[in-house]
């Protein structure tokens, strides 16, 4: 959701999955996208991740350039809000899966979120869900299951919306002090005045 003075500047940011997973961070304005862990991508050299993003939404695209057979893998990253003054509020998940795909499923896992958000996407259906606790940060916990199937990417989305910032009470109270000494100040003047 785009509110007055909250657009963010576009972004897009594209490696090799092998140079992810070996400790390159995709930044995307304020999001930072950093590889966990991984497990049965059976070839990672034609992958490729992309961190996009306009707005307050953004993406994280794994792209296996065609499409892999695997049967299973798991991938495991942190998304990542640098910007003190944002939070995430929702997440969504999508598939591109063989169109003639028996049970393609892919359940993805948003820890961070209170209580953790879990999304699936079967057989290429977007998922998504808000989230509660305005995390800045994720664990992003991807299992993919096939049924003989085969996966052409894999779309996270994140929503982020602005943080209001509430006043601390010792402002208020400093202020409160300051406010009753100033009357009190003003009285004494007044009095000496009329005397």
């Amino acid at each position: 959701m785009l509110t007055a003075g909250s657009a963010r500047a576009a972004c897009n940011d594209v490696v090799p999955f092998s140079d992810w997973s070996t400790g390159t961070v995709l930044t995307c304005d304020d999001k930072q996208f950093i590889f966990t862990s991984s497990s049965g991508i059976t070839d990672p050299g034609l992958a490729t991740v992309t961190a996009s993003g306009l707005g307050q939404n953004y993406a994280l695209n794994l792209s296996f350039g065609t499409f892999d057979s695997t049967s299973t893998f798991t991938l495991n990253y942190d998304a990542i809000i640098t910007d003190p003054s944002f939070a995430f509020e929702a997440v969504a998940l999508d598939t591109d899966v063989n169109p003639f795909a028996p049970n393609e499923v892919l359940t993805a896992t948003f820890t961070g979120f209170s209580p953790p958000v879990v999304l699936t996407s079967t057989n290429g259906t977007p998922d998504s869900s808000p989230g509660a606790g305005a995390p800045t940060i994720l664990n992003v916990a991807n299992v993919y299951n096939s049924n003989g199937g085969t996966i052409s990417s894999v779309t996270t989305s994140f929503e982020q919306v602005q943080q209001v910032q509430v006043p601390a009470p010792l402002p208020i109270l400093g202020a409160g002090f300051a406010f009753g000494f100033s009357r009190k100040l003003r009285s004494r003047i007044k009095t000496r005045n009329q005397a």
